[in-house]
């Protein structure tokens, strides 16, 4: 019974733990909420992408925001990402490159921004690009 206590009292320290850092929003972008590998940063009157985004992301979304420029450096380091939603906000341009580093990305949605030109070759690196 003794050996039963101690690995229950084990296995509630260890969930305890887990739950904590599944919660703990430490390394989470000022304004934005994140869970697991996804940050939410919607509707948040944001004028650029967020600095600090954890690299392990897979699913950024920024809709219903203002941000008018994306750069060539705002995706770096986010290769693991596979959703990325930056519709309804003010987008004018985006840089060459500015997707470079996002290898593994299934699906973008750009719709209800302003952009009337993209560089050529944006989407050339997304090989796993299916929806656009």
């Amino acid at each position: 019974m003794k050996n039963y206590n101690s690995l229950l009292f084990i296995f509630i320290i260890l969930l305890c733990n887990i739950c904590y850092c599944i919660g703990n929003n430490e390394n989470c972008p000022n304004r934005c909420a994140c869970a697991l590998l996804t940050v939410v940063c919607t509707g948040q009157a944001l004028t650029s992408i967020p600095l600090n985004i954890p690299p392990g992301t897979i699913r950024l979304d920024l809709q219903q925001n203002q941000i008018s420029n994306i750069y060539k450096d705002d995706f770096k380091n986010l290769s693991s990402l596979k959703y990325l939603d930056l519709s309804n906000n003010a987008l004018q341009t985006i840089e060459e490159d500015a997707f470079a580093d996002l290898i593994n990305l299934e699906r973008i949605r750009l719709n209800k921004n302003k952009l009337k030109q993209l560089p050529d070759y944006l989407f050339h690196r997304m090989q796993k690009l299916n929806r656009l």
